[in-house]
């Protein structure tokens, strides 16, 4: 085994990757801005569980360390690398549970709409089979930081995927561009290290999986996903049904600015929302949650939360399950 030292690690070619995933940081701001980042600087604000909260904690703190730990390494600072790398045995089982926790919790509280059998797979397995071959590999250098350079090209795909949507290039199209790009910079790289003879298995190895474990679905582990997501780990999601009061339901009416032709109107004493999608309408009966909040009836993942002022609502923020639908302001 070879004992890591910073000639060795510079050889690698990876100790500039910190600074490479400076760019992760651009992509998952700009791909997480309008679904989680943007509403706390909103007037009308979402209303995250704490699951989300921990969730993002957890893979900032996991980019910080890719980006700081190869910078450790070509200042040859090598007690603080192994210092940080010793608190990674902590940081990668709670980035896991996050996962697990927060989609859990979306399991509930959006039934059918949680595939846990995909986050199980290309999100958990695949961190989880990468950290492993990289703490295991932690005296072999040219292993190990191929396998946490790794780590961080997965989280590639959510964010870009979110970034795409927000410049209307819709699923499924969204998805197999993000998987395009990933795979062609995993291709890349096999090809850039084709002379190498130590560690250079590293990434064909993350590309079967990555792709295995996105486009592979086996039916038959749907009785285990369902199980998982029935989980007693996080509470069940209320969803209410309340009484809208009649002084308020007309200020909820209305037209409103947003590229889904929305409208809400009023049905037999309750709220309804009518919006146009690819030429396709859907109504959708809200369901009143209290302080200007509601969830889709017949749409499940929506939720609405209305900014009101004096008796009327001005604005309201959209939410399709945990990925930001946009601000609509009525048009009159």
């Amino acid at each position: 085994m070879q004992k890591i030292s910073s000639p060795i690690a510079q050889r690698s070619g990876f100790d500039k990757s910190g600074y490479y995933f400076i760019g992760l940081v651009a992509i998952v701001l700009s791909g997480f801005w309008k679904s989680y980042f943007s509403s706390f600087f909103k007037e009308v604000t979402s209303d995250y569980a704490f699951y989300f909260h921990f969730h993002a904690t957890m893979v900032s703190l996991w980019i910080v360390m890719l980006i700081v730990q190869p910078i450790l390494i070509r200042k040859k600072k090598l007690n603080a690398h192994r210092s940080i790398g010793k608190l990674s045995y902590l940081l990668m089982p709670l980035l896991v549970l996050s996962i697990f926790l927060m989609h859990n919790y979306i399991g509930k509280l959006f039934p059918g709409k949680a595939d846990f059998m995909f986050v199980m797979g290309q999100g958990i397995l695949l961190l989880l089979i990468l950290f492993i071959i990289a703490i295991w590999n932690r005296h072999n250098v040219n292993v190990h930081a191929r396998a946490m350079v790794s780590t961080g090209i997965i989280f590639i795909e959510p964010a870009l995927i979110r970034l795409l949507h927000w410049v209307h290039i819709p699923n499924p199209n969204a998805y197999y561009i993000t998987v395009a790009i990933v795979s062609l910079l995993l291709i890349t790289l096999i090809i850039l290290e084709r002379k190498q003879k130590n560690g250079r298995w590293v990434f064909p190895l993350t590309l079967c999986m990555y792709l295995i474990a996105g486009n592979v679905k086996v039916h038959a582990l749907d009785p285990l996903a369902n199980w998982l997501v029935q989980l007693p780990l996080t509470p069940s999601p209320t969803v209410m049904d309340l009484p809208i009061p009649q002084n308020e339901i007309d200020g909820y009416t209305g037209e409103w600015d947003d590229r889904h032709n929305t409208v809400t109107y009023k049905k037999e004493k309750q709220l309804w929302m009518l919006s146009i999608e690819r030429g396709h309408a859907d109504s959708t009966r809200l369901l009143f949650q209290g302080n200007g909040t509601f969830i889709g009836d017949k749409i499940r993942p929506l939720c609405l939360y209305f900014k009101l002022k004096d008796g009327k609502a001005e604005a309201f923020n959209s939410y399709f399950a945990y990925i930001y639908g946009g601000t609509a302001r009525r048009k009159n």
